[in-house]
């Protein structure tokens, strides 16, 4: 998901960012396998989502994506990594 990654890359946990379809699965997978991992990458998103939600470079990066996409461009969001 982009607004995963935007947020994400900038603020953790990393090891939920995938660059491949099938690392995206493998996360995917792991995450539902392993309630441990899942309630600790659940826990740590919880506690970022007072600043994911006021950071403008990811709102920026998310509000340019639809645009950018239909035009051909890039399909990931890489804002600034703070």
């Amino acid at each position: 998901m982009p607004d995963h990654a935007c947020s994400l890359r900038r603020r953790g946990p990393r090891a939920t960012i995938a660059k491949t379809v099938d690392a995206y699965v493998a996360i995917a997978v792991g995450l539902g396998r392993d309630p441990t991992w899942r309630a600790d990458v659940s826990g740590k998103i919880s506690a970022l989502k007072p600043a994911i939600y006021r950071d403008r470079a990811c709102i920026a990066a998310l509000e340019d994506f639809p645009d950018r996409v239909s035009r051909g461009g890039s399909a990931t969001i890489q804002p600034p990594l703070a």
